[in-house]
């Protein structure tokens, strides 16, 4: 059996990751100014964030890629049954893989976080 979502509600559950994405983003750019300021005395350390943090905005840049052609192909569904609010769709394969990427990017990316903070907060 397929499970199915609200068309309103998978374009909601885009939009937010893709925003909460667009503010990982953010916080790179603040870990990477800090970083600038840390490197002559931490070349080692930060050399090694600095790979991290290249790491995660690509793998951003990647999941929103794919989240705004899965919000395309919505728009384009929507467009044929002329609203949003009112069909279920089926959850695709593809769906559950972005999800599935998105959340081990999520806790991925938070450990990054977590280990900069106490790593930044020693110096």
């Amino acid at each position: 059996m397929s499970e199915s979502i609200a068309l309103k509600s998978l374009h909601l559950e885009y939009r937010i990751w893709i925003a909460e994405l667009n503010f990982d983003i953010n916080l790179i750019r603040i870990f990477n100014d800090s970083l600038l300021e840390l490197t002559p005395a931490y070349k080692a350390e930060t050399a090694s964030f600095e790979i991290k943090f290249n790491t995660s905005r690509e793998t951003i840049d990647e999941l929103r890629h794919r989240m705004h052609i899965e919000k395309m192909n919505l728009a384009a569904i929507t467009r044929d049954k002329n609203t949003l609010s009112q069909y279920e769709t089926r959850i695709t394969e593809n769906h559950k893989t972005i999800r599935d990427d998105f959340f081990r990017f999520r806790v991925l990316f938070n450990d990054l976080k977590s280990d900069f903070l106490r790593f930044e907060s020693n110096k």
